[in-house]
């Protein structure tokens, strides 16, 4: 059994504001804080957590959650994994299949059925979860193929993921990949 824990959800403002956030997140007590990722207004996600693990010592960090659709499993792999190292260990990797479909629209990618972000999603996850563990990942999938890959790992043994995702077949496997 896990303890349970309190995350606090990091919002808009300027760059002072936002560290000023963190810092008081983590000094009453919280034990994450996360970043969205949408297009838009919004702080991108990684490089702002990024900073949030320079402003603080102990709080975890994590993207809730990053749209699989908009970046490459390995690159994602790569930025969290050095974002782990940064941070000391405390970063966990929020992914999910995408839900909005303006988000789409605006930068040009096509809005695909439900079924297919999802079985995306679960083939990034795979690719993910060896990458940060260590493996040269060899993948033949429908959506991605990866041919010896390996990354830096990331500095904690078992970096958690978390994947938004909601259905029987893609909770299953979220259970079997994920944290």
């Amino acid at each position: 059994m896990r303890p349970f824990r309190f995350g606090y959800q990091l919002g808009g403002g300027t760059a002072d504001e936002l560290i000023a956030s963190a810092q008081l997140a983590e000094a009453v007590g919280f034990d994450v804080l996360h970043l969205g990722d949408h297009v838009g207004d919004d702080w991108e996600p990684l490089t702002t957590l990024a900073a949030m693990a320079a402003a603080t010592r102990r709080v975890r960090l994590c993207p809730l959650v990053l749209n699989n659709d908009f970046r490459h499993p390995v690159h994602v792999a790569r930025e969290i994994a050095a974002l782990d190292h940064l941070s000391g260990g405390r970063v966990e990797l929020g992914i999910g299949a995408g839900h909005s479909f303006n988000e789409y629209e605006a930068i040009g990618l096509p809005f695909d059925a439900p079924k297919v972000r999802k079985a995306r999603l679960a083939e990034s996850v795979e690719i993910l979860r060896g990458l940060l563990d260590g493996e040269a990942v060899m993948f033949e999938g429908e959506h991605y193929q990866i041919r010896g890959v390996r990354i830096q790992p990331a500095l904690q043994a078992h970096l958690p993921i978390l994947v938004g995702v909601n259905g029987t077949t893609a909770l299953a496997h979220a259970a079997e990949y994920a944290d």
